[in-house]
């Protein structure tokens, strides 16, 4: 059995232990990454949403946070107008369609970085369970090479 190019027979229990703790790194790492995309993506379809709500409002109102824990109830004016935070502290006003299509967009990214992610679980996954069939296998030929050492 070969990973990456690596024969896994051919390697020491601290050689397998320490690609094991790697694959596991690795392993976590990509879901704490589809985790963290889910979440952006939520906020946008959120964002999407708010406007379509406001916009079929006969009387659009909203809280407007002036801390993290105050806000006030605003009537919106035109609640065909938006200022869109487009990244990195700026700001683009734009009307309801295009700030509609643009969290879309927004949604439509995510969605596609979250399956290249979630493709190169199940390698990563079937990486793991070779490693830990070869890291058992070493141990159990280990134990039975050295009987005294395990009494």
């Amino acid at each position: 059995m070969s990973s990456g190019g690596v024969k896994v027979d051919d390697l020491s229990i601290e050689q397998l232990s320490q690609l094991n703790k790697q694959v596991d790194q690795e392993l976590e790492f990509f879901n704490a990454s589809i985790t963290e995309l889910r979440t952006v993506e939520r906020k946008f379809a959120n964002s999407e949403e708010a406007i379509k709500k406001l916009v079929q409002s006969k009387k659009p109102e909203t809280f407007v946070p002036l801390s993290e824990s105050m806000f006030i109830q605003a009537e919106i004016k035109d609640p065909k107008k938006y200022m869109v935070d487009v990244g990195t502290g700026y700001y683009v006003e734009m009307d309801d369609v295009k700030a509609c299509e643009y969290f879309k967009r927004k949604q439509q990214f995510l969605q596609k970085q979250i399956n290249q992610v979630a493709e190169i679980l199940p390698q990563k996954k079937s990486t793991k369970a070779v490693l830990v069939n070869a890291l058992q296998q070493k141990v159990a030929l280990y134990s039975q090479q050295t009987p005294a050492a395990s009494k």
